[in-house]
């Protein structure tokens, strides 16, 4: 499982997704793992970004799943639409962290709460 937060206003593009992911050294290859993506200080990304995380996580780096955690509702809809269109509308689900606190690195656990 790797571990992704968004911060509150990201620019939509490539390279913006790009440095983000590297920033946070989340791994070239995904195959196989889900990315938890923590959202709840988000509050501007945009239907480009969406597509452009769910086309780089889930076909380039072949993650398993995008598990999304406190989504707001249109980044929630724009990253259902973009996997729709990536044909991974399985792949992109919205989580609990309550539920999955416990499945998490201490380190991780404290970060986001």
């Amino acid at each position: 499982m790797q571990f992704l937060e968004l911060v509150p206003r990201i620019q939509p593009s490539e390279a913006a997704l790009h440095a983000l992911l590297d920033s946070q050294a989340v791994p070239g290859d995904l195959a196989g793992e889900d990315l938890v993506v923590f959202c709840a200080g988000l509050w501007l990304a945009g239907d480009t970004f969406a597509a452009a995380l769910v086309h780089e996580v889930l076909c380039e780096r072949r993650a398993r799943t995008i598990v999304l955690i406190g989504t707001p509702q249109d980044f929630l809809a724009q990253m259902r639409a973009a996997a729709k269109r990536c044909r991974v509308s399985d792949r992109v689900t919205q989580g609990l962290w309550y539920k999955l606190r416990s499945t998490v690195p201490p380190e991780v656990a404290a970060k986001f709460g």
